[in-house]
């Protein structure tokens, strides 16, 4: 790896959506929310080696439908719903926020994030280069958060969502290409869409992944966010502006940033979670016509009512 690779802070909103009923629709509002998830998955360790496979319980950016699976009562940073995403098609014709980064499926994407500013013009996000690492987290009591660690592979195309282009699956083009296409603001905009590395095909050893823990027979698991410190890198009081998008760093700092994330995120009890299947199509809150394919050989679990303990 050459020495221009970046490490790149980028704190997004960190409130949580939880909603009173046993359904959330599509987010219309203004702003974006964090919605502690569950789908099925699998966990590797820090050289990509798979230990093991099921439910996922992980914190992520989910703005289309969700069901209610579970409740608690509210406790310091933990979560106090698990939602069950899905999506409809056509959404909501104006106005719906999108979903970035996009966890689902084979490979992680960014498209759009922070990428433009308020008049249009490209950010430093645009021009990435492969073997940079994207921190997606949340500044919560001056410490910084951690839902998100996205590994660049590769850049595959600049995009504007007004052309609708063929990126993705049917998923990611309804959630975030179309939801992007239906707001005035980001409709003409050009963003830069960049692949995911995986435990399969990495960058330099490393890869995508989000910090989780596996449903098993005594119940459901929640975490808080793990909080994450890089000295000179992270800034745990940086609320809205990502950093670190313009200093190269030696390809080595940058291998040794990542192996300090996961080892982290592994000491407060979580594990390194992918193959995160895409979340289905639904018609309707009953109904399904089945699209999001499964990413690892893990069954679709069959939702039950919403609970709280």
């Amino acid at each position: 790896m050459s020495e221009i690779a970046r490490i790149v802070q980028f704190p997004h909103p960190g409130p949580e959506h939880a909603p009173p009923g046993d359904l959330m629709m599509w987010n219309t509002s203004p702003g974006h929310k964090r919605k502690y998830l569950v789908s099925p998955g699998k966990t590797v360790d820090m050289s990509g080696a798979t230990t093991g496979e099921g439910e996922l319980l992980f914190w992520g950016e989910w703005e289309p439908p969700s069901y209610i699976a579970h409740r608690w009562t509210r406790m310091a940073e933990l979560p106090t719903v698990v939602h069950e995403p899905y999506w409809t098609s056509p959404g909501p014709p104006a106005g719906r926020q999108n979903t970035d980064p996009w966890v689902f499926g084979r490979e992680f994407l960014y498209s759009n994030c922070k990428q433009a500013t308020h008049t249009g013009g490209a950010t430093a996000l645009q021009e990435l280069p492969a073997g940079s690492v994207i921190l997606f987290g949340s500044t919560l009591a001056r410490r910084f958060v951690l839902d998100t660690v996205f590994v660049i592979a590769e850049v595959i195309c600049r995009w504007s969502p007004a052309d609708d282009p063929s990126v993705g699956g049917a998923a990611f083009r309804e959630c975030t290409v179309r939801s992007l296409a239906s707001s005035e603001l980001h409709a003409t905009s050009t963003f830069t869409l960049y692949r995911g590395a995986t435990p399969e095909q990495p960058v330099e050893g490393m890869f995508s992944w989000v910090p989780c823990q596996r449903r098993t027979e005594r119940g459901w698991p929640r975490f808080p966010r793990p909080s994450i410190v890089l000295m000179g890198i992270v800034n745990p009081r940086s609320q809205r502006s990502p950093s670190g998008a313009k200093i190269a760093r030696p390809g080595d700092q940058v291998r040794q940033a990542w192996q300090a994330v996961a080892a982290q995120a592994e000491m407060q009890g979580l594990s390194l979670g992918c193959g995160i299947r895409t979340p289905q199509r639904r018609k309707d809150p009953g109904g399904t016509d089945g699209d999001g394919s499964a990413s690892c050989s893990v069954p679709s679990r069959t939702r039950v009512s919403a609970s709280r303990c």
